[in-house]
């Protein structure tokens, strides 16, 4: 029998466009403004008020966005456009949007709705007995057996899709829900709810008198990041679900990475046993496999034991020199470490990092950096003995966060420290797609007095020239990525060029990772202003040792 998909796109204005059916995520007035947010907005981005329903859209897109959709109002004609939301995880992902006048129930007379074009790109099918994978329908008409079975095959197949492109899949079990007596819906209406907070290569099977079970795909080329991102959402799908459902304290999830086995009406019974065990412990989530349940939990008390830490303060922060041409100190790059508890001696950011932005701390732990390097400014260069610039990472997420630049630049102003003591590098990806409002931003960041880096030449293809109409200082080359990927001849060639172009643009070029003497005598005959690296000094917190830096290839 061939698959039949009902897909889940629905037009705003059509018939079928009321809120609970084509999922509007923002209402808005003639003008644009908006009037209000729907549910699924709220459950993907965490936010709840009106007033804040542009801070989750990538701060390089508002502007456009909020152009277009004043183009489209103007025009009076629907439109669709692609951009990078936060989720509710604080990662960014593509969303397609379409816009278009409110009909019939969807809202007043002249207001507009704002919709995912494939609900969130996404829309995950739901299978019954009655139709094969991929298929779509009431799923509260009680399915039988078979539905599992069909979902085994697509389990099966997408096996063969992870081995053949190095892909992560899971599956989850919720138990047997009774999705006809839910309170809040009834059981199409909420299974396609959730379906629309998943993707469409994901499936979910939605019996009466079966377990739930989900297949969640693309989770990452990696078995432990794979599980982590599925361990996220999992706990995400019971916590949108606990207040929906009927019998909410029976709700947990049990996670099955798809490998090499495949009997899978095992592994979903050992699922279901594991499930039963987290609902008696309390849990909303548990890992079939013991070793990353393992993970899963030191992963959990790793985000807490970071939590305490960004509340106590007690990260350190050490410094490595940059020297000049003249092997003279120019300036300090200060890198975070931690003094975890129990870890045996300092961490470093590899180390916690990741699991710090994927649990929404980037923004507080970014801030406690820059907060410390303004205190303790005066301090440091006292001990060095003349002003040195102290150079601040500053993450994608930081950037793009609401209220980023007023609170840096209220930081400077109440440090009263010089203009350019400070300097923030950036990543370089960060000009990928750069509009208005981003320049605004590094404009006022200029203006405060902050130096600007773009840092990360090297490690990808940005275009150079479009640093000509942006406040930046410098940028930042990775020497080690530069000549393991294009080879000394290649990489000389490709140094003079960019360092080349990059003193046209009156822009200073700095080399980070510098670690053998090759590195350091390509960029310094290529031209590079500014160096950095083991090979001229190892992060300290002694000014002693940093004012020491360099003798080594004097």
């Amino acid at each position: 029998m061939a698959d039949t998909t009902e897909t889940a796109n629905v037009t705003p204005g059509s018939d079928a466009a009321t809120p609970e059916a084509s999922w509007p995520l923002l209402r808005l007035g003639a003008d644009g403004s908006c009037l209000g947010v729907g549910g699924l907005w709220s459950a993907l981005t965490g936010l709840q008020d009106d007033a804040d329903c542009w801070s989750a859209f990538h701060v390089l897109d508002r502007q456009r966005l909020r152009d277009e959709i004043a183009q489209a109002i103007a025009g009076g004609r629907p439109w669709q456009t692609e951009v990078r939301v936060r989720r509710a995880d604080s990662v960014y992902r593509p969303l397609n949007l379409q816009i278009a006048p409110a009909a019939g129930d969807a809202g007043a007379a002249g207001e507009w709705l704002v919709a995912s074009a494939e609900p969130l790109g996404t829309s995950a099918p739901v299978m019954t007995a009655t139709q094969p994978a991929g298929a779509v329908s009431q799923a509260a008409a009680g399915a039988q057996p078979a539905a599992i079975a069909a979902f085994f095959q697509r389990i099966s197949r997408q096996r063969v899709i992870d081995r053949r492109h190095g892909g992560v899949s899971a599956f989850m079990s919720l138990g047997q829900i009774d999705w006809a007596g839910s309170a809040a819906d009834k059981g199409q209406a909420l299974v396609r709810r959730l379906a629309r907070l998943l993707r469409r290569s994901d499936l979910i099977v939605a019996p009466n008198d079966a377990p739930t079970v989900i297949m969640i795909t693309d989770l990452g080329s990696a078995l432990d990041e794979g599980a982590a991102n599925a361990g996220d959402i999992a706990r995400k799908i019971v916590q949108w679900l606990r207040p929906r459902l009927p019998g909410a304290a029976s709700l947990a999830a049990a996670v099955t990475m798809i490998g090499e086995r495949g009997d899978w009406a095992v592994q979903l019974e050992e699922a279901e046993h594991k499930r039963r065990h987290a609902v008696q412990a309390g849990m909303d989530l548990i890992f079939v496999d013991p070793a990353l349940q393992r993970a899963a939990s030191e992963r959990a008390l790793l985000i807490e034991d970071l939590t305490a830490a960004i509340d106590a303060g007690s990260f350190v922060l050490q410094y490595q020199p940059m020297l000049g041409r003249e092997n003279r100190l120019v300036g300090l790059e200060a890198l975070l470490r931690w003094h975890r508890r129990d870890a045996g001696g300092l961490q470093f950011p590899r180390q916690f990092l990741a699991e710090a932005e994927r649990a929404g701390l980037m923004q507080r732990l970014g801030r406690w950096v820059l907060e410390t390097v303004c205190t303790r400014h005066r301090e440091w260069q006292a001990k060095l003995g003349h002003e040195v610039p102290v150079a601040v990472n500053i993450s994608a997420a930081e950037f793009a966060a609401p209220g980023f630049a007023e609170h840096a630049c209220e930081v400077l102003e109440r440090s009263g420290l010089a203009s350019g003591s400070v300097v923030l590098e950036l990543p370089a990806r960060v000009l990928t797609g750069i509009d208005s409002r981003a320049l605004a931003i590094l404009g006022k960041l200029r203006s405060a007095g902050f130096g600007i880096v773009f840092d990360g030449y090297g490690e990808q293809a940005v275009d150079l020239l479009a640093l000509r109409e942006l406040p930046v200082d410098a940028i930042k080359l990775d020497s080690r990525d530069l000549l393991e990927r294009f080879g000394p001849k290649v990489g000389r060639a490709v140094a003079d060029a960019v360092i080349g172009v990059a003193h046209c643009l009156g822009l200073e070029v700095q080399a980070k990772a510098i670690e053998t003497r090759e590195q350091f005598d390509l960029l310094r005959d290529s031209g590079c202003d500014a160096f950095q690296g083991r090979l001229l000094g190892e992060p300290s917190a002694s000014a002693r040792a940093l004012t020491q830096a360099g003798l080594a290839v004097a």
